[in-house]
């Protein structure tokens, strides 16, 4: 969905192809050590290194098909080096318990990695949207704004508020605001990039990081989804939920996380002041934040007109 998961996908897919390639070869590897070297040298335990290896992040059904390559290798390689039992039950049944101790392994760390996958969602979500948290946000903006600082990339930041979100918890009931929310959430991720960064900041806040965007289409994007939150709750019933969002844009320069932030949070405040169900929005110049520094010529924000956009 964002730019990070993106790339943790990518790399996580290629590390997945590359130890499934290299554990099925590594259990065809230790066969054939295990075919030279004899039935008299018992060289099995080593089948459970490719065995863990490939069954890191697959599924169930994975996991049992590499574990029958490595029982069928270790079967063929003993009965090619010239291991007899008295009885062909006595195959089976070793046969069989090298798949079930295989499997069990394979399975146990298939597991593993779920969990731990699951546990490092959890850490970047929230919950309840399944958008990214405010902690993780901050992480993944401040790694944005550093490369659009070093390539000169415009960006956008934009803090949304729900107006009269308070007003659907005390009449509707938490049930229907928290499935406002889930809704506005999904609205946001299908009307933004996938590049852009989504997140809830708490309550009825939302936070967003538009990536290599400048102004007008910035402005475009935030409008639209002013529009597309105000029809969410048209309804003939209820209160009329609307947006509210303050956003800067940095077009030549990038400033502060912490500063854009505080800006955004500000404009933000002040579209509500002015009626709400509006975007105000300003292009950050750096001058701005240089303190006894300020052109004569110029004011510190870029000014323009906008319907319905407020900015200076």
């Amino acid at each position: 969905m964002q730019r990070s998961w993106q790339n943790d996908h990518t790399q996580n897919l290629v590390r997945s192809r590359l130890l499934g390639v290299s554990s099925i070869l590594l259990v065809v590897a230790i066969g054939f050590i295990d075919y030279l070297t004899g039935h008299q040298l018992r060289v099995y335990p080593l089948y459970f290194l490719p065995v863990s290896l490939g069954s890191w992040g697959r599924r169930s059904v994975a996991v049992v098909l590499l574990a029958l390559l490595a029982t069928a290798l270790w079967f063929g390689s003993n009965y090619l080096a010239g291991l007899r039992f008295t009885h062909l039950s006595i195959w089976s049944v070793n046969a069989v318990a090298q798949c079930a101790a295989f499997t069990t392994v394979g399975l146990l760390i298939s597991r593993l990695s779920r969990s731990l996958w699951q546990e490092r969602l959890l850490a970047r979500t929230d919950p309840l949207t399944q958008l990214l948290n405010a902690r993780f946000f901050f992480e993944a903006a401040s790694a944005e704004l550093t490369r659009s600082s070093r390539y000169h990339h415009p960006l956008t930041l934009a803090f949304v508020d729900l107006d009269n979100f308070k007003a659907v918890n005390d009449q509707l009931g938490h049930q229907r605001g928290d499935d406002l929310l889930r809704r506005v959430a999904t609205v946001m991720r299908l009307s933004l990039r996938n590049s852009d960064l989504v997140a809830r900041m708490g309550g009825d806040e939302f936070a967003l990081l538009l990536l290599e965007t400048p102004p007008d289409k910035a402005q475009a994007a935030l409008e639209r989804l002013i529009e597309l939150i105000g029809a969410i709750s048209e309804a003939p019933q209820g209160p009329k939920v609307t947006a509210s969002i303050g956003a800067v844009v940095c077009h030549d320069t990038v400033g502060p996380l912490e500063d854009l932030i505080r800006r955004a949070d500000i404009l933000m405040y002040k579209a509500k002041n002015l009626g709400k169900d509006r975007l105000c929005l300003e292009t950050w110049q750096q001058e701005k934040e240089i303190p006894g520094v300020q052109n004569p010529d110029e004011p510190p924000w870029n000014q323009a007109h906008l319907p319905k956009v407020e900015q200076r």
